[in-house]
């Protein structure tokens, strides 16, 4: 949170050691931003799932693109 007049900055401490500030934490497997814009939780979400592609694209090149999608549906989202 941003500082002003009315709320100043606070200093957190855990057993007298003072906390660092961060830009983002990651938390059960959540990235979440000093902004709580989830940007980087989605841009890891969508780069996993773009490696995950290249590689089913790369292991069947032979494959027809109904063939792709079902293969690609049935290993990325489980049910």
């Amino acid at each position: 949170m941003g500082t002003s007049a009315r709320r100043p900055k606070l200093d957190y401490s855990v057993a007298g050691v003072q906390l660092q500030e961060t830009e983002n934490e990651r938390d059960l497997g959540v990235n979440i931003l000093a902004d709580l814009s989830p940007e980087i939780h989605i841009n890891g979400i969508v780069r996993a799932a773009y490696a995950f592609l290249s590689n089913v694209r790369v292991a069947f090149r032979h494959m027809d693109k109904e063939m792709f999608r079902n293969i690609y549906v049935t290993y990325s989202c489980p049910t």
